[in-house]
């Protein structure tokens, strides 16, 4: 059948000249969905334009992330967030009617709707589920790419307040104290971290990543998905060929490692 129920709403679902259409009516009552139904099926037939702002919002959120987001490094974390952001829109509704309400609606819901972990999101986490890695690039590309029309959006407007991150800096003697605390093997990554400034799971990079010849590091473990070469000092450029060397023997993904008292890595 062309036109089907889902919940109180009448939604269509039919080919023409070989294109599937399937989408939200927003009508409740069915004499009211065929003839919504009707006019769309006339505006294809006319060459409409208009008719081709009958996408919803689940298609081209497929359309984007198999144009953009697949195949690439946060294809698992966007495909998570955009599980989520679906939850919290009319997958169904069409993309030319998501607004500012619909946003707010879904934001207040997402608030209170609680993690993996048990918790309360975050306010950033909600602006990256619902906004920032999903809606906000689902419609620029719905713009942009597909020709479709979408409503403007007041953004700044509906992000909730994120708290400044704060910069905290060591004095050497806290270094040093903290340093010694800890056990000998683990110092050498500690020296890595504190003199170039990486995070810990960009520390642990592969043995590839070394350019011996360029005296350099690519970090591609990187929260925004590119690559950083990272210029390496000559003496840790001495002491990483050393530890490249080791780790390969011992057949170790790093050059981080524990020498046991039997010599083994």
């Amino acid at each position: 059948m062309s036109l089907y129920r889902r919940g109180e709403t009448w939604h269509y679902d039919f080919q023409f000249a070989s294109q599937r259409y399937r989408g939200t009516t927003r009508c409740t009552k069915k004499g009211d969905a065929q003839k919504h139904l009707e006019r769309l099926r006339r505006d294809l037939a006319l060459g409409s334009s208009d008719a081709l702002q009958e996408q919803t919002l689940k298609d081209v959120s497929v359309e984007w992330f198999n144009a953009k987001v697949a195949g690439t490094k946060a294809e698992a974390t966007v495909a998570f967030r955009l599980n989520i952001m679906l939850r919290h829109f009319d997958g169904d509704a069409l993309i030319s009617t998501i607004g500012a309400a619909e946003v707010q609606a879904a934001i207040s819901r997402r608030r209170v709707e609680t993690t993996r972990q048990g918790k309360l999101p975050s306010n950033g986490t909600v602006n990256r589920d619902l906004i920032d890695t999903t809606l906000r690039p689902i419609l620029r590309f719905a713009r942009r790419n597909l020709e479709l029309k979408v409503r403007e959006i007041p953004w700044s407007d509906l992000r909730l307040k994120e708290p400044k991150g704060r910069t905290r800096t060591f004095s050497g003697d806290e270094i040093e104290t903290w340093r010694a605390g800890l056990p000998e093997w683990h110092r050498p990554l500690f020296d890595f971290i504190n003199r170039y400034g990486v995070r810990l799971n960009e520390a642990f990079f592969p043995l590839d990543a070394v350019d011996v010849v360029g005296g350099r590091v690519a970090l591609r473990a990187r929260k925004n998905g590119g690559t950083h070469y990272l210029p390496l000092l000559p003496d840790d450029l001495s002491d990483m060929k050393a530890r490249m060397g080791r780790a390969r023997d011992a057949d170790l993904a790093t050059v981080w490692f524990r020498q046991k008292p039997d010599g083994k890595l």
